[in-house]
């Protein structure tokens, strides 16, 4: 029982870890966007980073500007749609 407890414990601490190097890898990639695009970072609230490859992009995966509106959701660098099957 013990064993289980002290388990879970450590699962929560990884839990904790992973998703502030998930706000971390974030921050720095709206960073990178902001310079990249030349604009203040502070207007880049409304950015998704998504996970597809996108070769031209200064983060290396595509990113698209989030404003519920289907059209929008296409990548600022490549122009791929974000719902794609490749």
């Amino acid at each position: 029982m013990d064993n289980i407890v002290e388990l879970n414990k450590e699962l929560v601490n990884l839990q904790d870890h992973v998703s502030k190097v998930e706000d971390k890898l974030k921050e720095t990639s709206l960073e990178v966007i902001a310079e990249f695009l030349q604009k203040p970072r502070f207007t880049l609230y409304n950015i998704e980073i998504g996970n597809r490859e996108c070769k031209n992009s200064p983060i290396g995966v595509c990113f698209y500007k989030d404003n519920n509106m289907f059209q929008w959701d296409i990548c600022l660098i490549c122009g791929r749609p974000l719902d794609r099957l490749s």
